[in-house]
């Protein structure tokens, strides 16, 4: 269980980190998952889309 949590609050984390360097509408899942070394599908098993991460 602290795993699933541990990942998906870093993946939050990334997002925010993102969206503070670009903007919100300027991130992408894609992105979220590439600075985490993560795939989409495994972003997606906790966020259907980048506005559930806000």
């Amino acid at each position: 269980m602290t795993d699933h949590i541990e990942i998906r609050d870093a993946i939050i984390n990334a997002a925010v980190t993102l969206a503070a360097q670009k903007s919100w509408e300027a991130v992408r899942l894609y992105d979220v998952a590439r600075d985490l070394n993560l795939t989409l599908d495994q972003i997606h098993r906790y966020f259907r889309e980048k506005e559930d991460v806000a």
